[in-house]
């Protein structure tokens, strides 16, 4: 359900909406160093296959599934229709400078107010006051609009960087290498052994033997 917020494409820098010649999916992207770098990857983008169709000024989803992860943002809050400023503050629906954890927190409180029936509301998401003010200019009740650039840690109190999560994806440790004639817990790995079953016992076949016959398959 996330649109993206397009403006004409012009130069310098931010994220970028790319269009291929021909057929295929558009794409994200980057210009760096006068090339296309496509996003989140950094690969090169060729030219003779990418283009730039927009630039890309945020991201629009519903209230209930605001996400920012990190950094102090700049919030504008806004009636729509027939709702008043007034009603917005009584609600304590406000904007201003807060941490990635209060607008989400203002976000979901702003979707229950208006599943509730008190009224309609937008909210402009940014790294600076303007941004914040442009992005909720034209979004629709119930709406989020954030900005495509995050704020820096390093730019708002050095906040603490994101965890590197352990999982099969995280190098280890390389395990200790044991001989092939090594005892591991008294089994010899290396020779046919009997397996454990309540019917008669089969030989456990290696995986290398000098004959196919008697290799395991």
């Amino acid at each position: 359900g996330d649109r993206l917020v397009l403006a004409p494409a012009v130069g310098g820098p931010g994220l970028l909406l790319l269009r291929p010649r021909g057929y295929g999916w558009p794409m994200l992207g980057r210009v760096a160093a006068g090339r296309l770098v496509a996003e989140p990857g950094g690969v090169r983008a060729a030219a003779t296959r990418w283009q730039v169709a927009a630039r890309v000024l945020g991201v629009e989803r519903t209230l209930g599934r605001s996400v920012t992860d990190r950094g102090q943002w700049m919030v504008r809050v806004e009636a729509r229709g027939a709702t008043s400023a007034a009603e917005l503050d009584a609600a304590g629906l406000s904007g201003g400078s807060l941490s990635n954890l209060e607008v989400d927190a203002l976000c979901h409180r702003a979707a229950r107010w208006m599943e509730e029936g008190h009224g309609a509301v937008a909210v402009g998401v940014a790294p600076t006051a303007s941004e914040a003010k442009d992005l909720v200019e034209r979004c629709p009740a119930g709406r989020m609009r954030s900005a495509a650039a995050v704020p820096s840690a390093e730019a708002h109190g050095g906040e603490r960087s994101a965890e590197v999560l352990v999982g099969p994806w995280t190098p280890r440790a390389p395990a200790p290498v044991v001989p092939l004639d090594a005892d591991c817990d008294g089994v010899r790995y290396d020779v046919p052994r009997r397996l454990a079953a309540d019917h008669e016992p089969a030989a456990q076949l290696p995986l290398f033997h000098a004959r196919r016959s008697h290799r395991a398959s």
